[in-house]
């Protein structure tokens, strides 16, 4: 699914498949650890961990057809990298083949385990270039009772701000936090159905735990986000809440557009980006309290 990313090839090179590599090696629940070949799908991996009411909370676009070996190599990760963080967080062993066919392996099968240089960072986000992963092994976390979604649209991108400087000193503890330009949100909405608003800047909160927590959480930052300008706020729960995940998460690769950015900044100037941007008429999701910003050009700009 991210065969584009990095450079070209220069020189002619020979293709290995890890699609047979899709065992799963151990999987001792109650230490919440799973160890697995790299080229499990992840849609299969998380079906494996979901019995267990287990999983890793990585956001991954196209789960039927993305493998975790791919995903480790490219790093990705999607809207719950604000609570939850990303790969380098949950991936405690790896092993590998180097470019002269040795296996190394780092790491190990606990989550308390140091043993030298960490080899396993080194290799997120590699592309490749280092090793072909073979075999993961991968820390875990229970999957919470409920999960839900807070939909806030604000007349001005300045007001959306203000909203993000607010939360800076929040007490609740949301998971994500998505802004999203008209254009995305009519995307967005579209795509699951939704009865929202989506003519101005909106801000996207997700939070998730027990229903107590939940609950608790949606009415104190509707508390805290009421003297921000917001023209309209809604709670979106249950299967609606889990469209919006599939579709924020989605979002970066399942466009008709010719051109795709991604713009990482800090999350101080994202709004003030967007904002800009937004005036050229392209269409604009971010991750906005990481400071990552993803657009899509329209057809008329090429």
């Amino acid at each position: 699914t991210a065969l584009h990313y990095g450079y070209p090839l220069c020189d002619p090179g020979t293709v290995v498949s890890t699609a047979r590599l899709s065992r799963v090696v151990d999987y001792p629940a109650r230490d919440m650890t799973v160890t697995v070949e790299a080229g499990i799908r992840m849609e299969q991996l998380n079906e494996l961990l979901d019995r267990e009411r287990q999983r890793l909370p990585i956001d991954i676009p196209q789960l039927h057809r993305a493998t975790l070996g791919g995903v480790l190599a490219t790093n990705s990760n999607g809207p719950r990298r604000y609570g939850y963080g990303t790969l380098r967080d949950y991936v405690i062993g790896v092993s590998a083949i180097d470019g002269r066919g040795n296996l190394f392996h780092a790491g190990g099968r606990v989550v308390k385990n140091v043993a030298g240089y960490d080899l396993c960072k080194l290799m997120i986000g590699s592309l490749g270039t280092l090793a072909v992963i073979t075999q993961v092994t991968l820390k875990l976390r229970p999957v919470p009772e409920t999960s839900s979604w807070l939909w806030c649209s604000y007349p001005t991108w300045q007001q959306l701000d203000e909203a993000l400087e607010r939360l800076t000193t929040t007490a609740t503890r949301p998971v994500a936090m998505i802004a999203l330009n008209a254009r995305a949100a009519r995307q967005i909405v579209n795509e699951i159905h939704l009865d929202v608003p989506v003519e101005s800047p909106t801000l996207a909160l997700a939070i998730e735990g027990t229903q107590k927590e939940t609950e608790w959480q949606s009415s104190v930052l509707k508390d805290e986000l009421s003297f921000t300008g917001a023209s309209a706020m809604y709670d979106i729960p249950g299967h609606h809440g889990e469209s919006v995940w599939t579709a924020l998460t989605d979002y970066p690769v399942v466009t008709d557009e010719p051109l795709t950015f991604r713009a990482n900044m800090l999350p101080s100037r994202a709004a003030g980006f967007m904002e800009r941007a937004d005036a050229t008429g392209i269409s604009l999701m971010s991750h906005i309290g990481n400071g990552i910003v993803i657009g899509h050009f329209p057809d008329d700009w090429i």
